[in-house]
């Protein structure tokens, strides 16, 4: 989902949900940054394990916005 495979766009690329958001914001704060940490593929506890301590590295103040998808198949 995150991700945005299937979610294809004119060009034949792929622009999931998160990247829309993100697209959005950065219009509004010059001082946006975004990370998007979503494979496929991987099982819940190495979404915990692996990904939720590379996403705490970019947290960097209370207007952090954080979303956490897994686990849904």
């Amino acid at each position: 989902m995150t991700e945005g495979m299937c979610d294809e766009i004119i060009d034949g690329k792929y622009r999931g949900w998160a990247d829309r958001v993100a697209d959005t914001l950065a219009k509004e704060s010059s001082n946006f940054s975004y990370v998007n940490l979503a494979i496929r593929g991987k099982l819940l506890h190495q979404v915990i394990d692996g990904q939720i301590p590379e996403a705490a590295k970019f947290v960097t103040g209370s207007d952090t916005l954080i979303s956490f998808h897994a686990g849904a198949n």
